[in-house]
């Protein structure tokens, strides 16, 4: 049956999520939690597909839910917030083209005013 619910997600998601749902294997109401832990953990759904559903306005629930198992597992995901984008405009001077927040980098950067060198 999760086979078959695969198959017709990847061919039109509506229809896949309607037939585990008929079948027991996820809630009707839909959970936005369990659908997205569904879409993340199953191989064998078309990325595309994937992608094309949860961008879907009448979705942006399960969007936010999607997101976030992956923002959730991110073992390192604060540091995110402290990298910067280093490109190298000449060789003897560095500069960041983005910075995120913080950083942990005596190079400096342009947005929060410090000396680049």
């Amino acid at each position: 049956m999760l086979i078959t619910g695969t198959e017709q997600f990847n061919q039109k998601p509506k229809k896949g999520i309607q037939f585990l749902q008929e079948k027991g294997l996820l809630t009707i109401p839909m959970d936005n939690t369990e659908v997205a832990q569904w879409l993340r953990e199953n191989p064998r759904l078309d990325k595309k597909m994937i992608g094309e559903f949860v961008s879907d306005r009448k979705n942006i629930d399960l969007l936010e839910s999607f997101v976030s198992l992956f923002f959730l597992s991110f073992p390192i995901a604060p540091s995110v917030f402290r990298v910067c984008d280093w490109t190298k405009p000449s060789a003897s001077t560095w500069k960041p083209s983005v910075c995120l927040g913080k950083h942990q980098s005596s190079r400096g950067c342009w947005r929060h005013s410090q000396s680049v060198g």
